[in-house]
């Protein structure tokens, strides 16, 4: 059996930039908001397939790297396809945590900023083309009828147009 899923999410997102080829290094932080639709298939026990499109949007920044240059990035938008499969260990209990793992691919349409270095115009920053993602995941869901809350704490690795590792803590109420 499967559902459809509508999600709205706001969020804050820490960005590390290191390039042995141009010396430089940055941090970039901010909030982000955005919007998700798709469907999720129960193809077989705790086994889901997945595809949703997602639209985000993050405010323009204005930086400064390690060689002390000023670097300002346009607002960010980015609009992409994910796909993949999410299993479900239901049969395993860690103290009240149940495990998963998921594998998806993400399709970037857009994800364009301008950005400019010491006033510079440099050719538009792209995220544009295709990624991979692996995961693994610990849910909590404390069964509480007044307000049933479900966690899923997440680590993932990326590869393709998006690289590297990260986390995420995702909260939700579901009626």
């Amino acid at each position: 059996t499967g559902r459809l899923e509508l999600s709205a999410e706001v969020g804050y997102m820490d960005m590390d930039f290191n390039s042995s080829e141009l010396l430089s290094a940055f941090d970039s932080d901010g909030m982000y908001y955005g919007a998700s639709a798709g469907f999720v298939e129960n193809l077989i026990q705790d086994l889901d397939l997945f595809a949703n499109i997602q639209w985000y949007r993050k405010a323009s920044e204005d930086i400064s790297d390690s060689l002390d240059q000023k670097i300002q990035f346009s607002a960010m938008q980015s609009l992409a396809l994910r796909f993949g499969a999410d299993y479900v260990f239901r049969s395993l209990d860690l103290g009240g945590l149940t495990p998963s793992l998921g594998v998806s691919g993400l399709y970037e349409f857009d994800g364009k900023s301008t950005v400019s270095v010491d006033g510079m115009s440099n050719d538009d920053a792209s995220m544009k083309g295709m990624s991979g993602r692996g995961e693994f995941s610990l849910i909590y869901q404390n069964h509480d009828s007044f307000l049933p809350l479900y966690t899923v704490m997440t680590v993932f690795g990326q590869v393709g147009k998006r690289e590297g590792f990260g986390g995420e803590v995702n909260i939700s109420f579901q009626f």
